[in-house]
């Protein structure tokens, strides 16, 4: 594969640390050529507006994060402005910071300026204003200004769970995902050199109003969502319930053609427990159903049988499959006459296979399909002569009963693909897939 060269932009001394953890993944698939030298943009009226107090909540945010680099980039090439880079030198420069990119120095370039979105608008903190008016997501993008096409274009775009209770925590959260970014762009450009590898689906964010957040205010919000949240956790908790819709699924996708009331409930007694993410077979007339049963005293789910016939539920929970960590998510497969189950067990880090010895009460592990990996809600599928798994990496210091921040907006695929790279290169519904065999393998075995 080729590799391509790259210069930095920035002021020459500093860093943050997810820039510079940004630019060692970089420097793992792509060579460091240079640092462009330029100083950092003059305050925009929204930074320099807002409370003294606001201003110095910035200043220890931000001191916290920035690393002296002068040492790592001493022996580097310099460069001053655009006129001193000779044109297409470089595949790509990466703007790192609040400054202005050099007029004309794209022009060094064959895939133009790559910058991060959040450090063009001017806001006082990055991603503050999402938390601070209380946003469910949080918005991030890599663009490109100035490659083949002369435009700008989104090379990645992602949506993250806005931690309401904790800027900083909410903060690291994007800035700990989107740090590989641009090395993953890198990689895509690596293997399919060309422009139209560079585009996404998705649209530049127009420019926002003015925001003007009171740190007095900022903080009675913030105590105000923990306190909220303390007495969920101490007065209230999920109670989940499985049930049976007797209709058809193209009934169901058309508005108005069934009702809550339709539902047949599983008869579940008290609260000290729920039941979640049911998958059936039907046999003999009869819905096998196996799913995650979790008690709250326990504080960890396995997997459990029931049956369905006559409209009702004809048997209570039994054990189906225990391990010593949580289990839950039952994906149910049938394969060359056998049935599988492939449970979420990402507390073993691994996503493992289960074939039903005696179905649907015993079961035997088989395979483990990906190890060293935490693998959310495992969903199994074939697809053009090969198995396919989707699912979502745990991420750190993820918990039971709160989305997982980590990588929501993006597949991995591992292997040739099947499908088209760029469309499921932007699929929402998953942030790994992963290629589980090859292409005449008869069984999921």
């Amino acid at each position: 594969m080729e590799c391509l060269r790259f210069a930095l932009l920035f002021n020459g001394s500093s860093l943050e640390r997810w820039q510079l953890r940004c630019v060692d993944h970089l420097e793992e698939s792509a060579k460091l050529t240079g640092v462009i030298l330029s100083a950092d943009s003059p305050n925009s009226p929204t930074k320099a507006s807002g409370s003294g107090l606001m201003r110095l909540y910035a200043r220890s945010v931000g001191s916290k994060g920035r690393v002296d680099v002068t040492k790592r980039f001493a022996n580097m090439r310099r460069f001053y402005g655009a006129e001193s880079v000779e044109p297409r030198d470089l595949d790509f420069i990466l703007k790192l910071g609040a400054r202005s990119i050099p007029m004309g120095v794209e022009r060094a370039t064959r895939y133009g300026v790559w910058y991060f979105q959040h450090e063009t608008e001017g806001d006082l903190l990055p991603f503050f204003r999402e938390v601070y008016d209380g946003e469910d997501v949080t918005e991030a993008a890599l663009l490109s200004h100035g490659g083949p096409g002369g435009e700008t274009v989104i090379m990645e775009q992602g949506y993250f769970r806005t931690e309401k209770r904790s800027y900083v925590e909410s903060r690291s959260r994007v800035l700990d995902s989107i740090a590989e970014w641009p090395a993953r762009v890198c990689r895509r450009l690596a293997r399919e050199p060309g422009d139209a590898t560079l585009r996404t689906a998705g649209t530049v964010r127009p420019g926002r109003s003015d925001c003007y957040p009171q740190l007095l205010r900022f903080w009675a919000r913030i105590a105000r969502r923990r306190l909220e949240f303390a007495s969920e956790r101490l007065f209230r908790h999920a109670q989940w319930n499985i049930g049976v819709l007797p209709i058809s699924v193209g009934a169901l996708l058309r508005p108005g053609n069934y009702s809550d009331s339709s539902i047949e409930w599983f008869p579940l007694d008290g609260r000290e427990r729920f039941l979640a993410d049911p998958f059936g077979i039907v046999c003999d007339e009869t819905i096998h159903v196996l799913c995650e049963f979790f008690e709250y005293r326990g504080g960890k789910g396995h997997i459990c049988t029931l049956a369905y016939a006559h409209h009702r539920f004809t048997t209570q929970p039994e054990p189906a499959i225990e391990l010593p960590v949580h289990m839950s998510y039952p994906f149910l497969v049938e394969d060359a006459g056998r049935i599988y189950c492939i449970p979420e067990t990402c507390g073993a880090e691994e996503v493992a296979l289960f074939r039903a010895v005696e179905f649907p009460r015993k079961w035997s592990k088989v395979a483990v399909l990906v190890e060293h990996f935490g693998g959310v809600d495992p969903t199994v599928f074939r697809h053009d002569g090969r198995w396919w798994l989707m699912c979502t990496e745990k991420g750190p210091g993820s918990f039971r009963g709160q989305p997982l921040p980590a990588r929501p907006a993006y597949l991995i695929i591992r292997g040739r693909s099947g499908l088209d790279r760029r469309t499921s290169h932007r699929l929402r519904m998953a942030s790994s897939l992963v290629l589980l065999q090859n292409p005449d393998a008869a069984s999921l075995e």
